[in-house]
């Protein structure tokens, strides 16, 4: 139970990453998704929603969020196994794994709300001249080599974080009593929740 407590861990790490990831078909990026999900947003444009649809098609579409999303296991997957026992490896691989198809199923929903931001955020003038430059011999280079340059940031990214873990979990007990005056109780509910991230004691 404990190495699924430290997996789980590392993928809310990295979920502010893999949220650009997944929305975010070329830059610059799209507009926080919570102006798009607010209920009083207004219905985008037709015309400037197919246009942005076709920014993300472009972009390499569901394919391009499948692909990075398997990048990003497969790092994890790596970085994480010198947190557990070799013999809870599959168990971990398992657990990445169901939790990439999870997301994957949210594709078409990442792809309908990153286009109604560009949509709501952008012009029409800019949209189409967007929709060029990715028609462009620039524009098809640089989507073609996004993923690989997503792929090689998380590489280098993963060991980075997963290697500040040990003093950030302190650093954050320390911070977070100091500024909240939490009782002797709370601080050790909080060490103790820190203690499970990253264990390699056996459950």
């Amino acid at each position: 139970m404990k190495h699924r407590i430290a997996s789980v861990a590392a993928w809310a790490l990295v979920a502010g990453c893999a949220g650009q990831v997944l929305a975010d078909p070329a830059p610059p990026s799209p507009p926080p998704p919570a102006a798009v999900a607010s209920p009083a947003a207004p219905a985008p444009d037709p015309a400037k929603l197919a246009l942005a649809q076709q920014i993300y098609e472009l972009s390499g579409g569901a394919e391009a969020i499948k692909s990075s999303m398997q990048s990003m296991t497969d790092t994890i997957t790596r970085s994480m196994s010198a947190l557990a026992p070799a013999d809870n490896a599959t168990l971990m691989r398992a657990i990445q794994h169901d939790m990439l198809d999870e997301v994957v199923k949210l594709t078409p929903t990442l792809l309908d709300i990153g286009a109604r931001a560009y949509a709501a955020n952008l012009s029409e003038d800019e949209l189409k001249a967007y929709v060029a430059w990715l028609k462009s011999d620039a524009g098809r280079s640089i989507v073609a080599k996004t993923p690989a340059i997503r792929g090689e940031i998380v590489a280098q990214d993963m060991p980075l974080i997963l290697g500040l873990l040990p003093r950030l979990k302190q650093d954050v007990v320390e911070r977070v009593c100091a500024d909240v005056h939490c009782s002797a109780d709370q601080r050790q509910t909080l060490e103790t929740a820190l203690a499970h991230m990253g264990t390699r004691q056996g459950s």
